[in-house]
């Protein structure tokens, strides 16, 4: 090749590794994770101290020049008092600097409203993936605390997550321990909006048993809409819902073989349907089923789960071609 053809070469090159740079940075800006975090606590009888921040950098090794501030806030948050770090106490300390209990029982911990969350760029223009939560626990009784968060999406496109989405720390008297979760985001093209980021945090004396509840759920047919005004609205016969959309506690099915029933799940449980895409046949008929009545919008095929006032919490619902789930739910029973 000759040096004019060696010149032009690198130049076109140099040319398209700009345009790469530029098409991910040009996307980056309609890449924000917009979401809101709620971490809630149950102390049931524990003495126990919290302390949280939020970090946000450009690499996953955060440090205290990380930490994120109020003046680190989007514009748009408009959640009731939001606050990038915490520290609340399931007890009455003895100052406001002594943190020492007073003598006084147990009472409720507080929730942290964290607020709403993004992925940024610092001064120089380098993109700050990685956002991380701390949340350190302090024993001050006299028994270990076990210590449970559960809680977060399995998984959000466009980002990775390191935690463990079922955690239990215990925690020796008068020691402390700490919860780290990290979310890096992967594709800067990706616009993330509407994600939910919370946990829930119960902690208990070891040897007090978890509290469990007792769920229900009614799985519907659906109600036809009549063709002809003034004809009677009719319900149909099965259409396997239950063969295509599946109830799990974190790893384990939950038996559900009737039209309407209950169960029991612990505290801090996670509830999730979950599409089974190995039954086929059973889907393709309750699609077919599905398509060929006329249905009142929201009336298709369902299966509601209801919490122990009575309170739906979850659903998985038939339409059309489709089955669509709703988010996953913890058990909260405090």
């Amino acid at each position: 090749m000759s040096k004019r053809g060696k010149i032009i070469a690198l130049l076109t090159s140099v040319c398209i590794c700009l345009s790469l740079f530029l098409t991910c940075v040009l996307a980056f800006n309609s890449a924000t994770l917009n979401v809101t975090s709620t971490i809630n606590f149950n102390p049931d009888g524990a003495f126990v101290r919290v302390i949280g921040q939020i970090y946000r950098g450009t690499t996953e090794n955060l440090t205290d020049e990380d930490k994120l501030l109020e003046e680190d806030r989007p514009s748009y948050d408009d959640s009731e008092n939001p606050s990038y770090s915490f520290k609340g106490f399931s007890y009455e300390p003895i100052s406001d600097t002594d943190d020492t209990p007073d003598g006084s029982a147990p009472k409720e911990l507080d929730a942290w409203n964290i607020g709403a969350l993004e992925f940024g760029t610092n001064e120089n223009q380098e993109i700050e993936r990685f956002i991380k939560y701390e949340i350190k626990f302090r024993n001050y009784g006299e028994n270990t605390v076990i210590v449970r968060l559960t809680g977060m999406p399995t998984q959000v496109e466009g980002i990775t997550m390191e935690y463990n989405r079922d955690t239990t720390i215990p925690i020796e008297p008068d020691s402390e321990e700490t919860f780290i979760a990290i979310i890096e985001l992967t594709d800067v093209r990706k616009e993330l909006s509407n994600e939910t980021f919370d946990f829930y945090v119960s902690m208990r004396k070891e040897g007090t048993p978890n509290p469990t509840f007792t769920y229900t759920y009614a799985v519907s047919n659906g109600v036809i809409a009549p063709v002809v005004p003034g004809e009677d609205e009719t319900e149909p016969t099965s259409f396997e819902i239950l063969e295509s959309v599946k109830l799990y506690n974190g790893d384990t099915e939950i038996s559900l073989v009737s039209d309407e029933g209950s169960f029991e799940v612990e505290d801090g449980s996670i509830l999730m349907f979950v599409k089974i895409t190995t039954v086929q046949n059973s889907r393709y008929k309750m699609f077919l089923n599905v398509s060929q009545y006329n249905y009142d919008s929201g009336n298709g095929p369902s299966i509601r789960i209801y919490d122990s006032t009575g309170k739906m919490v979850m659903g998985a619902y038939g339409s059309g071609n489709n089955i669509t789930l709703d988010d996953p739910h913890i058990v909260n029973g405090r």
